[in-house]
């Protein structure tokens, strides 16, 4: 809270040249968090002859949350130079300033599940028989939370420049400030999920595959960054003293970004083949479920604020971002500098959706013996994917003010021009997409 930089000058018959007067001040603040989960399973299972029972159970249950949070706050950084010159001649160095507040925050999970079953049942040496059941179920619930929270606030940056000059010729010099500040927020969820079933039997009997994935993710990002107050002043007065005067510029920047994302990706593959086996038959039933649930929200907030401040004690004042030049001569032949004032406010906020739900089921049996009923076939695919993104960006430029009063008695010369950039820019954009790839199919032969 409040860096200073003062530099006093006094000089009294004493020729020379000042040195530069500069100040850098930066603040900064970072926080991450994340999660990385993989989880994996397999099971494989081998029989041999006879009608045995081969069952599978996966489940696999995920939770995640993240949530990172960044503060910056710069106020009050002031740079003063004031010269004064008594009969004696010389330059003035340059008076400079840079202030820089920047936040960071980002939150993230990253989420993979793979389950795989695989069931091979064959028939008997004798008769190629086999009626044994064969059943998977799988289950997989993954939910993932991110948050992040940027805030950046620069107040009241301040930079004075006073030289005074009674009979010391001179030139003066620059007087520049830069004030930066920034923040950005990013949140993000990435979920792998991945499930696959094959069974293989050699007779009539029965296989059932069900597999169930279920999704949900949330991000939210939110950043606010707040540039208050930020003043330049020169006022150098010449009695007397021939020579010129520096250039005075500002800039400021404000700037605010903030991304929400989701990204999901749900591969389903079930494959089921029955008879067929050495020259079996197979009048089996063959049943396949597919449930793939998926829910997003993605919420980004941005929000830029360049703003002025009222001067005390001044009633009816409208406050500004303030780039002040008077200079005063008093029979000092010279000329003025221009003065410059650029001032970029931009804000912009993504919030984002990816989701890729795919569902595979392929189903083969062999042709009936001529003494059995004909099998059954049956698939169900159900996908339930619902989106939401939401993005708003603000931003507020408010009377940003550039003064330029110059004011010559018995003074020749010439006055530097008066430059003034202004820029607001605020960027929204939204978007939800959605792929969903279902497809079946049955072989009878």
């Amino acid at each position: 809270e409040k860096p200073s930089n003062k530099n006093i000058s006094v000089r009294v018959l004493s020729p020379g040249d000042d040195g530069d007067v500069t100040q850098v001040n930066e603040a900064s603040s970072t926080a991450r968090a994340g999660n990385a989960n993989v989880t994996k399973q397999d099971a494989d299972q081998t029989q041999a002859g006879g009608s045995g029972l081969q069952t599978i159970g996966q489940s696999a249950d995920n939770d995640q949350k993240a949530l990172a949070g960044a503060l910056t706050v710069q106020k009050g950084a002031t740079s003063e130079n004031v010269s004064v010159r008594v009969l004696s001649p010389g330059d003035g160095g340059s008076v400079t300033q840079s202030n820089t507040a920047s936040s960071n925050a980002a939150a993230g999970n990253f989420n993979a599940t793979k389950q795989t079953g695989t069931q091979t049942q064959t028939g008997d040496s004798c008769k190629c028989k086999s009626d044994g059941e064969q059943l998977i179920g799988q289950s997989a619930k993954n939910d993932q939370k991110a948050a992040a929270l940027s805030a950046t606030i620069q107040e009241k940056p301040s930079n004075t420049n006073t030289p005074v000059r009674v009979l010391s010729k001179g030139d003066d010099g620059d007087v520049s400030q830069t004030n930066e500040a920034t923040s950005t927020a990013t949140a993000g969820n990435l979920n792998l999920t991945k499930q696959a079933a094959t069974q293989a039997q050699g007779g009539s009997g029965l296989q059932v595959i069900g597999q169930a994935a279920k999704n949900e993710q949330d991000a939210f990002a939110l950043a606010l960054t707040f540039q208050v107050g930020a003043s330049n002043e020169n006022a150098p007065v010449r009695v007397l003293s021939k020579g010129d005067g520096g250039s005075v510029s500002q800039s400021n920047v404000a700037s605010s970004n903030a991304a929400a994302g989701n990204s999901n990706w749900t591969d389903q593959n079930a494959a089921q083949t029955q008879g067929g086996l050495r020259g079996c038959c197979g009048t089996g039933i063959q049943a396949v479920g597919q449930l793939a649930k998926n829910d997003q929200g993605a919420v980004a907030l941005s929000l830029t604020a360049q703003l002025g401040h009222k001067q005390p004690c001044v009633c009816g004042e409208k406050g500004s971002i303030g780039n002040s030049n008077e200079p005063i001569r008093v029979k000092s032949p010279g000329d003025d500098g221009p003065v410059r004032q650029s001032n970029v406010a931009t804000s912009s906020a993504v919030a984002s959706n990816w989701n890729v739900a795919k569902q595979h089921v392929q189903e083969i049996q062999a042709a009936p013996c001529l003494c059995k009923e004909p099998g059954i076939q049956a698939v169900g695919q159900l996908d339930d994917s619902k989106q939401f993104a939401v993005a708003g960006a603000a931003s507020l430029q408010l009377v940003p003010k550039n003064t330029w009063a110059p004011d010559r008695k018995e003074s020749p010369g010439h006055t530097g021009g008066l430059t003034q950039f202004g820029k607001k820019n605020a960027h929204d954009l939204s978007g939800s997409r959605s792929l969903t790839d279902q497809s079946s199919q049955r072989i009878k032969r």
